[in-house]
Order: C-alpha cells, then sequence, then structure tokens
C-alpha cells in the first residue's frame, strides 16, 4: 500500500481527493478498480493554457460627442470617428482595451483616482484634420465668389506656390480693409500680368489708395548745352572803392602842424 499513497499524493489535490474517497467507499481491491481508470482517462487529458486566462471584466459603453468613455468617474479617449458609438470594454487591473466589432481600437493604462482625463495623442487627429479641411473648403468657397477670374487665379496659385492655401487666407484678411470689389478689380488685374501672389495683391490695392501726383517735365542736361550758358559781366569797382577810403582816412589823420609846416 505503500506505492499506492505515493502515487495518489503525487496527483493533483482534487484528483489525489477522488481517489482517497474511492477507496474508502470501495470495499473491494483500489489497485484494481483505479489503474484501469486512470489508463482509460490519461490520453484523453489536456495541457493547462499557456497564458492565463482573461479575468477582465467586459463592458458595453457609449462614447461621448468628446469621444470619450466615462469608466468609474475618469475620462478616456478613443478614436474621434467613434464618438457616439457603442464599444466593447475589457476592463483588467491594470489596464484598460476598447474594441470595435472585435478591433482592439484604444488602449490606456487604468488609473484609480477620479476626475481624470486621458488622451492619446493620436485620437483627436482625425477630428483636427476634418476641421482643417473644412475651414480651407470654406475659404476657398469665399474666395470663388471674388469675380469671374477667381478660379483661374486660384488654379494658377496652386501651379505656381507651394503654399497656395496661405496666400488665399491673406487675399482674403484684405476684407476688414477693403471692398470685395476692390479686391475683385485687383485679382482681375494682377491676372492681366501673372502677378499670382498675395504680395501683389497687397502692393497693389496699396498703391491705388495712395494718391498720386501729375509727374512734371523731366529736363535732361547735355554738355554741349553748359557752353551756351551766358554768365552777367562782373562788376569790379567794388574793388576801388576799399582804396579811395584809405587815401581820405590817411589825410584825415596827418596832424595840424606837419600840415601847416609843409604849407610854409
Amino acid at each position: 500500500m505503500g506505492w499506492l499513497w505515493t502515487f495518489i499524493t503525487s496527483l493533483p489535490l482534487p484528483v489525489a481527493g477522488s481517489s482517497l474517497l474511492l477507496m474508502r467507499a470501495s470495499t473491494a481491491s483500489p489497485v484494481k478498480s483505479l489503474t484501469p481508470l486512470w489508463e482509460k482517462e490519461r490520453p484523453h487529458l489536456q495541457e493547462l493554457p499557456v497564458n492565463a486566462p482573461s479575468t477582465a471584466m467586459r463592458l458595453r459603453l457609449r462614447a461621448t460627442s468628446t469621444f470619450r468613455l466615462c469608466i468609474e468617474a475618469n475620462g478616456y479617449s478613443v478614436p474621434a470617428q467613434y464618438a457616439g458609438h457603442y464599444l466593447d470594454v475589457d476592463l483588467s487591473s491594470e489596464q484598460i482595451e476598447v474594441y470595435y466589432e472585435r478591433d482592439l481600437v484604444a488602449k490606456h493604462r487604468r488609473d484609480y483616482g477620479r476626475g481624470g482625463d486621458f488622451e492619446h495623442p493620436d485620437h483627436p487627429k482625425a477630428l483636427l484634420a476634418s476641421r482643417q479641411n473644412a475651414r480651407t473648403h470654406k475659404q476657398l468657397q469665399s474666395f470663388l465668389q471674388l469675380g469671374e477670374h477667381a478660379e483661374i487665379y486660384y488654379r494658377k496659385l496652386q501651379e505656381r506656390r507651394l503654399n497656395a492655401p496661405v496666400h488665399l487666407r491673406k487675399i482674403l484678411g484684405l476684407e476688414g480693409t477693403y471692398t470685395r470689389g476692390q479686391i475683385a478689380e485687383a485679382i482681375t488685374d494682377a491676372h492681366k500680368v501673372s502677378g499670382y501672389s498675395s504680395e501683389y495683391i497687397i502692393n497693389l490695392l496699396g498703391q491705388r489708395e495712395r494718391p498720386s501726383k501729375e509727374p512734371g517735365p523731366l529736363h535732361l542736361t547735355r554738355p554741349g548745352d553748359q557752353l551756351d550758358i551766358e554768365t552777367p559781366t562782373a562788376n569790379l569797382s567794388i574793388y576801388d572803392a576799399p582804396a579811395d577810403n584809405t587815401d581820405t582816412t590817411e589825410t584825415n589823420n596827418n596832424d595840424p602842424e606837419d600840415t601847416k609846416h609843409k604849407n610854409e
């Protein structure tokens, strides 16, 4: 019986317990009744799974309009295109996995606080791209209403400028300073001279706003014309006057006695 006890204790606990109960309940020889049963069931036993079984709690939640899932008073983001959709959530002790039709769409680390908001940087990209496209489309529709040459002007902008939407926004930004009629006229004139840029439109409108002066006659001086210049004759008498004044001054400054002596 020693070898039987060793055999039973080497079995897993549930199997060993069942074997002990069979030994106690059986009045016949336990060796003869247990061994055939073990040999019969042994080929049908399966190995334990390599990965541990999932212990996550499965939830089905609807994403909000801000593409968030509210779980235990915390907000977890999902891709923006799933806003308003029902999603399957696997809530484990360490992380949160979000599925849409069996496809993993989001994964977050579980937080046990309250009032937190956790957003993945890639989740709002689709929403921001759609908003940017909508804004660009609206600006384009407004620009195409600026006269009959607006459409071909925008096509030329795309061909010649790498940042055509930037030029488009700058031109539309002039509406606060100029009327749409003035801008449309500037676009038409710029198209005639192939001036496809926002800087050209801004410069053209600025020049038209400033009053222009009538140009005067243009005088050109030639070397031959300088020989025909007549100059007035110089008056040299002004140089003789100081000499007369000097003589008079010297006469007045003579000693009266010397004058009387000379007269005698």
